[in-house]
């Protein structure tokens, strides 16, 4: 009686080790897919943060034309010109440091001419890690 029920324990034993080797070999595997999932959202973010620098760059370059034509072409108090002359530089600034952080001038093109698609790449990149985490975590 005894024997029977240490081999009713042991049974049960095996198949809730067997069980749970699965259940964690699911884990890893969900937990990877995430983790790459990840990885490729990062990517994709990237690619839409260039974008977005190369569109400020520019519209920071239009405001600082603009800036300039009213300097050149209109007549300004003396402590307003001084103002625009300090904002055009802090902008020349800022311009200078979007751009260092950009890369190259064949990945903004690059980066500008994929954006929509990227984009929904992005949003569909991240259901599949949302629904990949959901896994992970039940």
């Amino acid at each position: 009686m005894l024997l029977l029920g240490f081999t009713c324990l042991h049974a049960n034993c095996q198949t809730h080790g067997i069980e749970y080797e699965a259940v964690k070999l699911e884990d890893r595997a969900a937990r990877k897919l995430v983790r790459s999932k990840r990885l490729e959202i990062d990517s994709l973010q990237s690619v839409i943060n260039i974008a977005k620098n190369a569109m400020s760059i520019e519209d920071i370059d239009n405001r600082i034309t603009n800036m300039e034509h009213v300097m050149q072409h209109e007549t300004l108090p003396l402590k307003e010109e001084k103002q625009f002359i300090r904002e055009i530089k802090q902008l020349k600034q800022l311009c200078e440091q979007l751009s260092s952080n950009m890369g190259s001038q064949d990945q903004i093109q690059q980066a500008l001419n994929q954006r929509e698609e990227v984009e929904e790449r992005l949003k569909v990149c991240i259901s599949h890690y949302c629904r990949a985490k959901y896994k992970a975590i039940q």
